[in-house]
């Protein structure tokens, strides 16, 4: 992944869902979850949600935190967050 001056969360989001639907390492029941730290962003990406968490649940927390100057609008981060036990 390269940054390129906008955000992607969907192929992020995609890679991190890859990432964990693709460990073959035995843990000790531990919970996976994702921590997203973002500066801005419109985008809910539901759509990957319905896909990798939703029918499953990959993915037993989801956590969002905004950086930075806050002159967006943060719903969609908040969103993603309640959506999916963050």
């Amino acid at each position: 992944m390269v940054a390129k001056g906008t955000t992607d969360y969907k192929a992020g989001f995609e890679y991190a869902f890859d990432q964990l639907q693709n460990s073959n390492i035995t843990r000790a029941n531990c919970n996976k979850m994702i921590m997203m730290f973002t500066d801005g962003g419109e985008d809910r990406v539901q759509d990957v949600f319905e896909k990798y968490n939703w029918p499953n649940k990959t993915v037993r927390g989801f956590f969002t935190f905004s950086v930075g100057q806050h002159n967006y609008d943060v719903t969609p981060l908040q969103w993603m967050a309640c959506a999916n036990k963050g």
